[in-house]
């Protein structure tokens, strides 16, 4: 089970000719302060889904969870390992 603050979550299903996908990185649950319920009902919206949630429709859901990691660089950093240099 994905746990909020920790897992990203990416779903996937097909209604009909329709693909549906979307995905949250692990922060947005905990930032917004959703639980699980809510988390997987806007990713349903985000997607692109307003019918209705039901049993049906998750039980059709593909759920992926997954850890990222964040990483920043200035533009100078970013030039100097794009240049092949170090600082």
């Amino acid at each position: 089970m994905p746990k909020v603050g920790v897992h990203g979550i990416r779903i996937s299903f097909v209604d009909g000719r329709t693909k549906y996908g979307a995905t949250y990185l692990p922060e947005v649950a905990s930032e917004q302060r959703w639980n699980h319920e809510e988390t997987l009902k806007s990713l349903l919206a985000k997607a692109g889904w307003y019918g209705a949630v039901n049993m049906a429709l998750l039980e059709r859901v593909q759920v992926v969870r997954y850890k990222s990691i964040k990483a920043k660089l200035t533009y100078g950093e970013f030039q100097a390992l794009k240049d092949g240099k170090r600082r």
